[in-house]
């Protein structure tokens, strides 16, 4: 960027453009990514090995994964919605 500005936008947009997640993590990540495919969802996995799931209806209805999840006895151990902090979501900005 060097010293330019990035982008511009109004401040109550910053909340949509900051990348939200469903972190998942159970005794089982094989079979739960197994399971989640199967229900449509695409879960993936962080470097700390928590699986996310990016899709909107995931984050949108957590307790839906939850349910999957069950269902497939590997019962979620950790289940969170997570949003990107602002430092992340800056740095994200002038890096790309």
């Amino acid at each position: 960027h060097a010293g330019h500005l990035v982008t511009e936008f109004e401040a109550g947009a910053l909340e949509g453009r900051r990348h939200r997640s469903l972190l998942i993590d159970t005794v089982d990540r094989d079979a739960a990514s197994y399971a989640l495919t199967a229900a449509g969802f695409t879960p993936g996995y962080r470097e700390d090995g928590l699986m996310e799931l990016r899709d909107e209806r995931a984050i949108a209805h957590p307790d839906e994964v939850a349910r999957t999840l069950v269902r497939a006895d590997v019962p979620p151990t950790h289940l969170s919605v997570h949003q990107e902090d602002l430092e992340t979501y800056f740095l994200r900005l002038v890096t790309t």
